[in-house]
């Protein structure tokens, strides 16, 4: 198995999502892809640590993660100096509490840049974004290690994971809901839920659909190809997790890149779902067996729709979301 040209590979996978898009021919030697502001910033707070928008020669911006946006007062973006960018992160940057800027990252068009830039690289950036006449907050930086590494986990499988999840109607997020720690990632699926969506959605205003769909609960375990089966990772992790739960969450799934079919042979003989990508960047989904405890699971999802019905009184009451546009897909 070949473990290279991981941004070649990534850029193939976003593109096979349907909801990236690749850029016009005479801007393919300045920008991978692009695709609408709230896809950008999905794939900027949920698949890419290091991800920033452009702004000026000074600063960067950082996008808002869900803690950021479930604390009082929300944060909306963070502001980093463009100096300090090799140590971010953990640096997060000084808060910055300007919606118009928020609003400029979830309306317009962004194109997208899958590697770091250096200082000076930024700044030529900046020069060639004004002679074309191109806002530098439609830019964003969302660094992929240049190499798939079998030993390395990313967060990119667990944005994977949210994208495949919210087509299926689910709601993706980090929060457990008091139920079980451990876990990178949860899918939630009430009866009522007419559509998916990333919980950032809901933070920046989404409202979701109602209709009716089958409850289901699912955790996620973003794994490094290498230790899929591993006794302490992947799998007899995921499926640890799972078993640990009461009955509360009903699937367990590993995300990984490249896995191999062998692993996923034994993930599914075990009842654990696989999601990851080949070397060519088609998506390969394997369902996880069910595990729920019904009456559990129906608690638990009230209380996932209370939650977000209390979101949505929330920004209905606000003023600066009720101005945010976050429009999903623009597939």
């Amino acid at each position: 198995m070949a473990y290279h040209n991981k941004k070649e590979v990534i850029k193939s996978v976003l593109l096979n999502t349907g909801l990236f898009h690749n850029v016009e021919p005479e801007l393919r030697n300045l920008f991978d892809l692009k695709t609408g502001g709230i896809e950008a910033l999905l794939l900027a707070s949920y698949g890419s640590a290091k991800s920033y928008y452009l702004y000026d020669e000074k600063w960067v911006i950082i996008p808002p993660r869900e803690d950021d946006l479930l604390g009082c007062p929300p944060v909306p973006l963070r502001r980093l100096k463009i100096k300090d960018l090799k140590d971010y992160p953990p640096i997060k940057g000084l808060p910055l509490y300007d919606w118009k800027i928020l609003s400029a990252i979830t309306r317009e068009e962004k194109y997208i840049i899958l590697r770091s830039l250096s200082y000076s690289e930024i700044r030529e950036y900046l020069t060639k974004i004004n002679e074309i006449s191109l806002k530098p907050i439609s830019v964003l930086v969302a660094p992929i290690p240049e190499e798939i590494k079998p030993e390395w986990e990313s967060c990119f499988d667990e944005y994977l994971a949210g994208i495949i999840f919210r087509n299926k109607g689910y709601l993706v997020t980090y929060q457990n809901f008091g139920i079980i720690s451990g876990p990178d990632f949860f899918a939630y699926r009430a009866g009522t839920f007419g559509e998916g969506a990333f919980l950032l959605e809901i933070l920046l205003g989404k409202r979701l659909r109602e209709g009716r769909s089958e409850e289901s609960t699912c955790l996620i375990e973003a794994e490094a190809q290498y230790r899929i089966l591993d006794a302490k990772h992947g799998i007899a992790q995921a499926l640890g997790y799972l078993f640990n739960s009461g009955g509360y969450i009903g699937q367990a799934y590993v995300s990984a890149s490249q896995a191999a079919e062998y692993q996923v042979r034994e993930a599914i003989k075990q009842g654990c779902g696989m999601i990851t990508y080949n070397e060519k960047g088609d998506i390969l989904y394997y369902k996880a067996k069910n595990y729920a405890n019904r009456e559990k699971q129906h608690e638990l999802l009230e209380s996932v729709k209370s939650f977000v019905k209390l979101l949505e009184k929330r920004n209905k009451n606000c003023p600066l979301i009720q101005r945010l546009d976050i429009t999903s897909s623009n597939a």
